[in-house]
């Protein structure tokens, strides 16, 4: 069974990576589990110790598991912020950057059978950092996720294979999350035949 493809979008950048880094710099801050889910993790909620985050796209009334501060970019970053508003998913209605801590166990967030959509957004790392497992084999034999030169971006199902990412002090992740209300079945499809050789069964 496929369970993670790389995903058939154009890279994003941010207009001027001095000014993405200044505004990190200024507004990002601890994500806090504000709510508990299915997730098989070992985070609790109050837990506030695992990644740094900004949200820079967020539609009210709106809530998550996770809490991050937000920041409107759309004033020092248009051409970014055009891009997201521009992407091919239903009723988009959150983008946030994370930054891992420490490394993150193979988990599932909340068990579901739906494609999470991610963007792998800065890591300079050569060594692939993202993995995936089998269900309830967290360490069992971890599939490294390698991404073709033309897109950072990817897709896993939630229920049919667990996530998690080993943490390099030396080359840190930045990991765009997308939430959307869409089962995103059409291009995962497309980006399966597009990226056959770089697709990961379990």
């Amino acid at each position: 069974m496929i369970v993670a493809t790389p995903l058939d979008l154009p890279k994003i950048e941010p207009d001027s990576w001095d000014t993405f880094w200044k505004i990190w710099n200024t507004h990002a801050g601890h994500l806090t589990k504000i709510r508990k889910n299915l997730d098989f993790s070992k985070a609790q909620t109050g837990d506030n110790s695992i990644w740094l985050g900004l949200d820079i796209y967020a539609k009210p009334n709106t809530v998550v598991s996770w809490q991050a501060p937000y920041y409107d970019i759309s004033a020092e970053l248009p051409n970014m912020h055009s891009f997201i508003k521009s992407l091919p998913f239903k009723n988009l209605v959150r983008v946030r950057i994370i930054q891992s801590l420490k490394n993150i166990d193979a988990h599932a967030d909340d068990n579901l059978d739906r494609w999470a959509i991610r963007n792998l957004f800065y890591c300079k790392d050569l060594n692939p950092q993202w993995y995936f497992t089998k269900p309830f084999d967290g360490n069992g034999d971890r599939k490294y996720l390698r991404l073709p030169e033309s897109t950072t971006w990817f897709s896993y199902n939630d229920k049919f294979c667990w996530h998690g990412s080993d943490f390099n002090s030396t080359f840190p992740k930045f990991l765009m999350q997308i939430y959307a209300y869409d089962n995103f079945s059409e291009i995962v499809k497309s980006s399966v035949d597009k990226f056959k050789n770089y697709v990961i069964e379990i």
